[in-house]
């Protein structure tokens, strides 16, 4: 596209955006979100300022402009149909690696931006909305953070609305962060006294310094949350043993806020970017919308909003209880793929021929299943996830994550791995089989396979198949803030050796914690229907073969849009993501198909990877 035509599209656009016709269409389509439910929370990731720019062949910070100006109307929309709380990801600590030319034109943009919609009469007086700048700001320069302090301040008092800007930010900083002050008020009253100075403003929250005190050039501040917190001259501190997933919560730079909603990514990137893991791992729908943010128009947030108001609806519709008839009807439907796949199986050489020419697979798959409520929806699952994992085999995948969320399949993992190898057998012959590993976090694999002479052992591939419940992920951080906050108060950790590489290497080790399989003999709850052993040889396969990545390359949601639904949030923080948007009318457990998993694997090979450059 040449400059001329660029130029003249985007003057026609600013042109179209500013007449009278579309002020009067946008108020209606305000007015008619407002009719339905309207989320409470409600984040942005603004992705694709530089690709628009270069799109359209003007300079980059033209294009990073035009997304100030975006972000400007969209918070005006956000704030007239009364969504309370928006959190725009404005600048993350990795975009510090791109070239200082850029990120000095951003820091000036930023600055600029604060000013015009915190001043008086501008969008956050007019709508009532403070505004609180979250990350690590200690990190930017000194009349940058001048100006931060003095919007803040301006805006405390505007009502009762939030704007939050993630600035100098990334979410494994913020968890870490909330350990670490979690960790410090379980000291001694005395201790956790010396480690926090005077309670100041909670308009600015820095995750890099005590918590809470006064902002100034040596130090930032963290914003207070809540009532529990260790006081200056309180005799008061936390037990380790009394630390829950809500106490992290309430130590988050979001504290205070309600839980996200709803989050938008703009550019057709699907991941999270290390950015609100914590937050969104649960209930949050997440949409990834393939448009620019610059070309992120007032329609596209309106029907954004409409989809999730519809998905809503939907499952507020799901809960209710369908008539026997339609029930049993719609379960024969849902049970038809599954028959026909039985008897059309694939082959290994149909699935690399399907593969072919795909220039990246994820070296990690992880995949969200949910058990159905059929009386066998446990043997369906199991041959659910065996069916994936000879897929997975097929192209070379080395591990598949499962994620259930309520762990019922850990309870049966013998039997999981029998499915698994029985559905193997039909894919290949005896010698090329795929040797399988099956395993939880904090536990030794479980797997076993016939003796394998030296030549053989250099000729199947290995697949770990890693099974991962709700308890795999806040959860399994409370656990690790409790351990931290005991070796903490018994002086074998100080409070700032708590650092992101300490966290991730801890929850890695979970996973990596046994390189030795554990034999299926020594399991004595393995049922009658497995467990005679007559496979079971003495030798088990080199430890070699299940070397796991902890954190998955990609995420595959099976469901009709992208909700976690409790996924350990710690791993995903750029994990791609794919959402098959099935869904079964009756509730019942509905096999993924084979060409869903395809295109999963497509979208993964064609996606953009730049992590922050």
């Amino acid at each position: 596209m040449s400059q001329f035509t660029a130029m003249a599209l985007l003057q026609f656009r600013e042109y179209l955006n500013a007449s009278s016709l579309v002020t009067w269409l946008e108020e209606l389509a305000a007015q008619s979100i407002r009719q339905g439910d309207i989320p409470r929370h409600l984040a942005f990731v603004m992705d694709g300022n530089r690709r628009f720019a270069e799109k359209y062949n003007i300079p980059i910070a033209e294009g990073h402009l035009m997304g100030a100006d975006v972000l400007e109307k969209t918070l005006e929309c956000c704030f007239m149909c009364n969504i309370q709380v928006v959190t725009i990801y404005s600048f993350s600590i990795e975009n510090f690696q791109r070239p200082k030319s850029q990120v000095d034109a951003l820091m000036e943009i930023f600055k600029h931006y604060l000013l015009s919609i915190s001043k008086r009469g501008g969008l956050l007086e007019r709508y009532g909305a403070k505004m609180r700048v979250l990350g690590r700001l200690e990190l930017l320069e000194p009349d940058l953070m001048s100006t931060i302090r003095r919007t803040t301040d301006l805006t405390r008092d505007y009502g009762d609305k939030t704007l939050n800007v993630c600035l100098s930010y990334t979410s494994r900083d913020e968890i870490a962060g909330a350990i670490r002050q979690t960790v410090a008020e379980c000291k001694i009253p005395e201790q956790a006294d010396s480690y926090d100075d005077k309670i100041g403003s909670d308009l600015v929250r820095d995750t890099s310094s005590r918590w809470p005190c006064h902002i100034s050039s040596e130090s930032s501040l963290h914003g207070v949350q809540d009532e529990k917190q260790t006081i200056v001259g309180k005799t008061m501190a936390i037990s380790p043993g009394d630390i829950t997933a809500e106490t992290i919560t309430n130590r988050m730079l979001t504290a205070g806020d309600p839980p996200v909603d709803l989050l938008i990514r703009t550019s057709g990137a699907s991941r999270l970017s290390d950015y609100l893991l914590w937050q969104c791992h649960q209930e949050t729908q997440i949409m990834f919308r393939n448009v620019m943010w610059p070309d992120f128009g007032l329609w596209q947030f309106y029907s954004t909003i409409r989809e999730w108001q519809k998905q809503k609806q939907k499952s507020m519709v799901k809960s209710k209880k369908k008539t026997p008839f339609r029930s049993c009807f719609q379960t024969v439907l849902d049970r038809i793929p599954e028959a026909v796949s039985s008897h059309c199986r694939r082959t290994p050489e149909s699935i690399r021929r399907d593969i072919k020419g795909l220039r990246r697979v994820p070296e990690h798959l992880s995949v969200i299943l949910s058990l159905g409520q059929e009386e066998d929806a446990v043997e369906r699952l199991m041959n659910q996830i065996a069916e994936m994992v000879a897929w997975s085999a097929c192209a070379e995948i080395s591990t598949l994550s499962v994620y259930e969320k309520h762990g019922i399949l850990k309870s049966h993992i013998p039997l999981i791995y029998q499915v698994i190898t029985s559905i193997l057998a039909s894919y290949y012959r005896s010698p090329d089989q795929p040797v399988v590993c099956v395993s939880t976090p904090h536990q030794g694999p479980y797997c076993h396979s016939p003796a394998l002479s030296a030549s053989e052992k250099s000729g199947p591939t290995g697949i770990t198949v890693l099974l991962l419940s709700e308890s795999d992920g806040r959860e399994a951080l409370v656990d690790l803030t409790k351990s931290l906050a005991a070796m903490s108060q018994g002086d074998k950790l100080p409070v700032n050796g708590i650092s992101i590489e300490l966290i991730n290497e801890k929850l890695s080790a979970a996973i990596l914690q046994s390189s030795q399989p554990k034999t299926p003999l020594d399991d004595t709850n393995s049922s009658s229907a497995f467990s005679n052993g007559s496979d079971i040889g003495p030798d088990r396969p080199s430890s070699s073969f299940f070397s796991v990545k902890p954190e998955p390359d990609f995420l595959i949601i099976d469901g009709p849009y992208v909700k976690l639904d409790g996924y350990p949030p710690w791993q995903i923080r750029l994990t791609e993501m794919f959402c098959t948007g099935r869904e079964s009318n009756t509730g019942y457990y509905k096999a993924m198909k084979y060409r869903s998993f395809l295109r999963a694997l497509y979208q993964y090979a064609g996606a953009e990877m730049k992590f922050g450059r």
